[in-house]
């Protein structure tokens, strides 16, 4: 009994590292702090599309810090029968059946929204489900009883069980709410409403929507534009929450929109200067007329913001990048990424911003309506529910 509770205990206890995984993936993602995952396998297996959709919250509290709770809790009781502090009763045991039971019953529910209705498999996920059944097989093994009726009084007789039950909803609220509150989620919720308002009133801009780095549903009617320059921090930041609202709502159609902030392609900008900003955007069009690895430079050039901070001269870092990475010659993208023809690119691009009234970096445009704090998902979510 002994080795099986053992188990039961290191379960439990798996289980809620796992948890604990899928709650900071979740905070990743929506705050825009990671563009890695380790389950981020394809567009069917990983643990993105299932982490920002609606079913992974519950009355605003990601199921996942539930999950880290609950299993916790369990554990910490568990561990008190072990050490032989806590006696196996018949309502320990049969609230340990009901407990587990219904955490195994969820665990069928939210693998099936995944996969019939999010169309993804979430491998974290899917370890959570399998550790639960784990959990279910055990707790019946070790918890037997033959009593189904009980007293009132039996509850009376466990007040300290239940209360410490109790904390898990508490517990998950409380987390919830600091975490929240320490990266300023709770200020975003409140101006969404006021956000959401200014966009419907915003003028409608007239982009030319083949214009740019372009990507998602080529045919689709609803459109997000994006203004940014590749050493702006702000627009590191956006380029995440748009990747991420991509997973989401992969049937509408990006266009990203270089704007760099260098007088010496964008004569919107009255500040020259070393032009490595210019270089970066004519790298990363070139590269996708050559090849279709624009997105892939795009991506690069942001994870990497820091690195090229200070460096004025992209070019021999690309030509790495291009050998080692893109496995491709860059001589005839750079050649490209250097022409007038170019320039003349980003130069139309920078008109069309100026026309937008476009004073700064990011500016993200939904449906071609200036979207204020776009850069945030949760105004991008809601704007996209707004178009329907």
């Amino acid at each position: 009994m002994n080795k099986k509770m053992n188990f039961l205990l290191v379960s439990f206890f798996a289980t809620a590292l796992t948890f604990c995984y899928l709650a900071f993936h979740h905070y990743s993602l929506m705050f825009g702090l990671t563009a890695s995952s380790l389950c981020q396998v394809s567009q069917t297996i990983n643990c993105d599309a299932a982490a920002l959709s609606s079913y992974s919250e519950f009355i605003g509290i990601p199921i996942a810090v539930f999950g880290v709770w609950f299993e916790f809790i369990l554990f910490l009781i568990l561990f008190s029968v072990r050490i032989q502090w806590l006696d196996i009763t018949p309502m320990i045991s049969i609230t340990f059946r009901l407990l587990t039971s219904l955490a195994a019953v969820i665990s069928i529910g939210l693998g099936a929204v995944s996969v019939f209705k999010l169309g993804v498999i979430c491998p974290f996920c899917f370890l959570s489900y399998i550790l639960n059944f784990i959990n279910v097989v055990l707790v019946f093994s070790l918890f037997k009883t033959k009593i189904l009726r009980l007293n009132f009084s039996d509850f009376l007789d466990h007040k300290g069980f239940f209360t410490t039950l109790a904390l898990v909803p508490f517990l998950s609220w409380f987390t919830a709410a600091t975490i929240q509150t320490q990266f300023g989620y709770d200020e975003i919720l409140k101006i969404i409403p006021e956000k959401i308002s200014q966009w419907k009133q915003m003028p409608v801009q007239h982009f030319n929507l083949e214009l740019g780095l372009i990507k998602g549903d080529l045919s689709s009617q609803n459109s997000l534009v994006e203004f940014a320059d590749f050493k702006c921090p702000h627009c590191k930041a956006a380029a995440e929450t748009v990747k991420n609202f991509e997973k989401l709502h992969p049937k509408i159609k990006f266009i990203f929109k270089p704007f760099p902030l260098d007088g010496q392609c964008n004569q919107h900008v009255s500040f020259k200067g070393d032009g490595s900003r210019c270089q970066m955007a004519g790298l990363v069009l070139c590269s996708e007329k050559y090849g279709q690895h624009g997105w892939v430079v795009h991506d690069y050039f942001f994870e990497n913001q820091e690195k090229f901070s200070q460096v004025s001269d992209l070019i021999p870092d690309f030509k790495n990048f291009a050998a080692d990475i893109l496995k491709i010659n860059s001589e005839v993208i750079i050649k490209c990424s250097q022409s007038s023809e170019t320039y003349e690119l980003i130069r139309k691009m920078a008109d069309e911003a100026k026309l937008a009234l476009v004073e700064g970096t990011p500016a993200l445009f939904m449906n071609q309506q200036k979207l204020g704090y776009g850069q945030f998902l949760p105004i991008l979510k809601e704007a996209y529910k707004n178009l329907h």
